[in-house]
């Protein structure tokens, strides 16, 4: 997952739910490690995007698209430039109540989306209701640590 600015919090939310049920999942926030693995694109991964606007990285994304990567964005913005890149787009709600609330919105419904792609995962990976709750409860327990 790759997200810079305040998306950053969001692909690293992403990163930490997905890493809970066993996936390999690593969430680059900063210029830095992302031009270093934005090297290492390789036909067949799952690369997923996270922008708010959608215009951020989409250098990148045009990267990963040219390399076989299969491309996802996560943004608030239908018509943006990473949306339209991303094979796969889930765009979410930008509800504006407040004149400077825009970010603290966009960010809830993107952790929503988020947790339903979580739970959609854990229910497709065959786990039950009673198996889920007992690995996620195992992954989550700071007192083993």
């Amino acid at each position: 997952a790759f997200a810079i600015g305040g998306s950053a919090i969001i692909a690293n939310y992403f990163s930490n739910e997905f890493i809970r049920l066993g996936k390999r999942v690593n969430a680059h926030t900063d210029i830095y490690t992302i031009r270093h693995f934005s090297q290492e694109f390789k036909k067949d991964d799952l690369v997923i995007f996270f922008s708010r606007s959608g215009e951020n990285l989409t250098q990148l994304a045009s990267r990963a698209k040219a390399s076989g990567c299969t491309v996802m964005a996560v943004t608030c913005e239908e018509d943006s430039t990473l949306a339209r890149i991303a094979d796969k787009a889930i765009v979410t709600s930008e509800i504006l109540y407040m004149e400077n609330d825009r970010n603290s919105y966009s960010r809830i419904a993107e952790i929503s989306v988020i947790s339903v792609l979580f739970l959609m995962s854990a229910l497709n990976m065959g786990r039950n209701s009673s198996e889920f709750i007992e690995h996620y409860s195992d992954t989550t327990n700071y007192e083993k640590l």
